[in-house]
């Protein structure tokens, strides 16, 4: 009799749990949340609805979320480029839009008709000698929402370094969000996208150097010889297909050799972010990275030159190639982190290393970074305490700028 009653109880609250379970709606991340339009929280200031750690997203009955498309519109709904949602039921929602407009649908239905368009808006704030904190993001009418904030340098036209405070990568990412086309051209005085072509590579590395045998020696067209932009902070980083998609601003970007791009430094990156996702205690980790000092190389009288990407009729410099490449895992608990510094110069001679280190070195601290040091044209990696690393590049602490 007594197992009788302890069943009944037991099915008793397990009816209720679902019950009320059944009352709200449940999505959930790669199946049935859209790609391309924004998911936010029914508050003034835009903010994300992100998802729990099972990926999914939760919504109480009758409970409002909007979805907006920026400046674009959104499909299946007449005219309109944000909505707010209620929950119904499970995955259905009904959406409201313009003043009268209602329409019951399902989420995963309001993807956006074209690709939002980024935005870029100066905070007016003060960061690293000429440098003023810019942030990328989306414009929502007369709201802003930051992705992340970058270092703007208006001299030298060259993004310091980019950040943002807090990682959600332990809560999953959307796949198969496609690349796309760099926005933010418009910001440079000079053609940005000419600078990233062999042709001119080329060209220039004969004009700095004096010669066109060494420019054959440092830049070739074989992908690994040849300087790209590349996202400072990379769309692996973010959740949502629009986060993800915000990293290809050319604000977000700075030139680097290939070899080191998909060598040490794609190492680097993939550490960084399988320790965040795997981390216990979540919500703690900020994340920047950027730029340090400017590469050199010899010219034709053994000279060290300085490499810019771009040089104006009047001798003005603009965009130069990094000396080298640092990202900070920064520990919002104890107000300190670890920075992986990476050697930006694939023709640096093996003996020579240590004459480019510049801090103890405490990569034994992050026993999770797998790195190839043995070949160092892929990007020699050391590591530091991002006190002394502050100390030593001048650098501010970014969070808390």
């Amino acid at each position: 009799m007594l197992n009788v009653l302890i069943w009944i109880q037991t099915s008793l609250i397990l009816l209720a749990t679902l019950a009320i379970a059944d009352e709200g709606c449940t999505f959930e991340l790669n199946r049935n949340i859209p790609k391309s339009s924004l998911i936010l929280k029914n508050q003034p200031t835009p903010q994300f609805l992100y998802p729990d750690q099972r990926n999914q997203i939760h919504i109480a009955k009758d409970a409002e979320i909007r979805i907006s498309c920026a400046d674009k519109y959104l499909d299946n709904v007449f005219y309109a480029k944000e909505v707010t949602a209620k929950c119904i039921k499970n995955d259905s929602i009904r959406i409201k839009y313009h003043i009268l407009g209602k329409k019951d649908t399902q989420l995963d239905k309001l993807e956006c008709k074209a690709k939002p368009q980024l935005a870029s808006r100066s905070t007016g704030k003060r960061c690293y000698s000429n440098g003023v904190v810019n942030e990328i993001g989306y414009q929502l009418g007369k709201s802003f929402l930051k992705i992340f904030s970058i270092c703007w340098d208006d001299f030298e036209e060259k993004t310091v370094y980019s950040w943002y405070e807090t990682s959600k990568l332990h809560l999953g990412r959307e796949e198969k969000i496609k690349n796309t086309a760099y926005e933010g051209s418009q910001s440079f005085s000079f053609p940005i996208a000419d600078v990233y072509e062999f042709s001119y590579q080329k060209r220039l590395f004969t004009k700095i150097l004096r010669s066109e045998d060494l420019a054959d020696r440092y830049i070739a067209n074989n992908n690994l010889f040849i300087i790209e932009k590349s996202p400072l902070v990379s769309k692996n980083e973010f959740i949502y297909g629009p986060e993800q998609i915000a990293t290809f601003h050319y604000r977000n970007t700075a030139p680097l050799w290939s070899i080191f791009k998909d060598g040490n430094w794609a190492k680097v990156e993939k550490s960084v972010n399988e320790f965040i996702a795997r981390a216990e205690n979540k919500d703690k980790y900020g994340v920047a990275t950027g730029t340090y000092d400017i590469a050199t190389l010899p010219n034709l009288f053994k000279e060290e030159q300085p490499l810019y990407m771009f040089t104006d009729q009047y001798d003005n410099k603009y965009l130069p190639v990094p000396k080298y490449y640092w990202k900070i895992l920064y520990d919002h608990s104890s107000k300190n982190g670890i920075v992986f510094v990476g050697l930006h110069n694939p023709f640096v001679q093996k003996e020579k290393l240590n004459e480019y280190v510049f801090c103890a070195q405490i990569c034994d601290q992050a026993p999770w970074l797998k790195v190839d040091n043995v070949h160092q044209d892929r990007g020699y990696v050391f590591c530091c305490d991002m006190k002394e690393f502050l100390l030593v590049t001048k650098y501010e602490n970014m969070f808390e700028v």
